[in-house]
This record gives C-alpha cells, structure tokens and sequence, in this order.
C-alpha cells in the first residue's frame, strides 16, 4: 500500500528530480537559466501548433511568450554568476592565472544493469492490448535509463579530462608568470636608478649586458641556419 509519507508533496516535486550532491551557485544559475529556455521553447512550439490548427493566441500570453526570452534572461543570469567564486568568467577585467576554475562535482550513477529490475513483466506475455501497450512502455524506459546511464558516464569521464587538463594549463600560466615576476632585467639603465656611469660595477653591467645580447643573437642566427638546412634537406 502507499502512504501519504510515500508520496510526493506537489506535483512540482513530484516531476522535479533531485540530485545527491549539491550544486555550486553557478552551475545552479546555469541550470535555471537553460530550464527556463527549454519551458518557453516547448510552449512556443505548442502556441504554434494552436496557430496551426486555427486557435486564436491571447495577447497576454504572447507577450509573456517573449519576455523570459529577451536580453533581461540573459542579464540576469549574468548577474547571477557575477555573484559566485566564478564571477570574473563575466566580467570584464582580465583573467589571471590563479583564479580558480570552476569545479565540477561528480554524480554518483547505479551499475547498469543488464537484467532489468522488472524482467518478470518484461519475460511474461502480455493478455490484454492494454498490457502489450504498458509492456511495451516498460522496454522503451529501460532502454532509455541505460542510454542516459552511458551518456552521463562518457560525459564525466570527459569533464574528469578536461579538468586535468585545465589544472595542468593554469599551474604552467602561473610558472609562467612568476617566471617572468622574478625575472630581473640586464639592461643597464632599466631599473630607473641613477647611475655611475665611469663606475667599476656599471661597466660589469653594460658589458654583461652585451655579453648576452651577443648570445640571444647567435642563437638566433644558428637556429635559423639549422631551419634552413633541414628545409634543404627535406627537398
């Protein structure tokens, strides 16, 4: 028997699903965001098959068709991310490389199974046209659980990739960066500092200085040989 603690408190609830773990700020915008969209879209497409067959379309309801899908759907949702740890992907300022990219909370998915739960219904042979139609239903749910099963797998073992891949990307921009942070410069006047210039230790820089402008241009020039004779060589 069901009970009332068994059953859903709305029908809302009821056709809402519920994921194990929680979503972030952004992903929940997201979310809401392209739900929206898929809602107006089924109702477009349902207006104009009432256009189709003849049916007259309120005003108020054609206004209302376009008001979730104007620039303001898309100003909120901005407005909305710009409110999470992943505001600065909205704005306007430059990305560093230390701001953190957005993490993505794996969902955990029940084994596909290839024995269905309800292989007894599914085996036994149908009586009435009623329960081919239901028997019917049931193999096509089955099927489909399994397909959304795979899909979400492969979707996962994706973002798990390209996860490691952003990780990866963001500590080499931050090496990159700090590289370039510690880095002093050889060039003589380049520090802004006033200078001796008949001085021992200002003579040591400028000749430094030329020493490895000297290198920076021969490696050029051999590198550029080396290109060209591997260039011959290929011809």
């Amino acid at each position: 028997m069901v009970t009332t603690q068994m059953m859903a408190p709305s029908l809302e609830t009821a056709r809402s699903g519920a994921l194990p773990l929680p979503i972030s700020a952004e992903v929940e915008a997201i979310s809401s965001y392209m739900k929206q969209e898929i809602d107006w879209r089924n109702r477009v497409s349902v207006i104009n098959r009432d256009i189709d067959i003849g049916m007259e379309l309120d005003e108020d309801m054609h206004h209302d068709m376009h008001f979730n899908t104007t620039d303001a759907a898309s100003e909120h949702l901005i407005d909305d991310i710009a409110l999470t740890s992943s505001g600065y992907l909205v704005s306007s300022s430059p990305m560093h490389a230390h701001f953190p990219p957005p993490t993505y909370k794996p969902t955990v998915i029940s084994p596909i199974k290839y024995k269905s739960h309800y292989s007894h219904l599914l085996e036994s042979a149908p009586k009435t046209e009623e329960e081919v139609e239901l028997q019917a239903a049931l193999w096509e749910s089955e099927e489909q659980d399994n397909a959304r099963k795979n899909l979400i797998v492969g979707m996962q073992a994706t973002v798990v990739l390209q996860d490691r891949y952003v990780d990866w990307a963001q500590g080499h921009l931050q090496e990159v960066k700090e590289a370039k942070k510690n880095k002093k410069s050889t060039r003589p006047m380049g520090d802004g500092l006033a200078k001796l210039l008949d001085g021992n230790e200002f003579f040591d820089c400028v000749t430094e200085w030329e020493t490895q402008r000297e290198k920076i241009t021969n490696d050029k020039a051999k590198k550029k040989s080396s290109q060209e004779m591997h260039s011959i060589a290929l011809q």
